[in-house]
């Protein structure tokens, strides 16, 4: 296989209404260019300073790599989106994507797309459990409710890949 997918060239990033959410769009590409359906996709993500392109720092040291969660390709020329969890609130993300073939030909890197997920509500001094809205969980998450799983408020997951997070203001939290 010597023909690679073509480069992305629509790819958008999306503010979610969620802390630390952005939603990507793109028209997917083909296995061979735009022929056929590519096998997968990769994300990279890196700051957005003014500094980062994904042409030129596609693969470099200061680019982060998304290759779960992301919907299998469909056909060429069909729009696809992905939501991204878990980002850093406040902060200015440049995201790239690639199509990947059954050969394991990298198309190019899209254009670049910016956002800054959300930042969270912040709470009034207090005790929060992590039953608390606060808390964000992504993934297979069971509540504990029985004596001694701090006060019934334990929560417990043992799928690699989930995770939870809180969105914290203030001096000083205990966890």
């Amino acid at each position: 296989d010597f023909i690679p997918p073509d480069q992305i060239t629509d790819l958008t990033a999306t503010t979610g209404l969620t802390t630390g959410l952005v939603t990507l769009k793109w028209t997917s590409v083909g296995d061979d260019g735009m022929v056929g359906t590519a096998t997968s996709y990769e994300v990279q993500y890196m700051p957005n300073d003014g500094f980062h392109t994904c042409a030129v720092d596609w693969g470099g040291p200061d680019a982060g790599i998304i290759n779960w969660g992301l919907p299998v390709p469909k056909i060429a020329g069909t729009v696809q989106t992905a939501t991204l969890t878990g980002l850093i609130p406040g902060y200015d993300y440049l995201f790239c994507i690639a199509a990947i073939d059954d050969g394991g030909n990298y198309g190019p890197p899209s254009n670049d797309a910016t956002a800054i997920p959300l930042a969270g509500v912040p709470f009034d001094t207090g005790i929060y459990d992590d039953r608390h809205g606060g808390w964000l969980y992504f993934g297979n998450w069971k509540l504990i409710n029985m004596p001694g799983a701090r006060n019934n408020t334990l929560h417990v997951s043992n799928k690699m890949g989930d995770y939870a997070y809180f969105y914290f203001t203030g001096t000083q939290f205990v966890l």
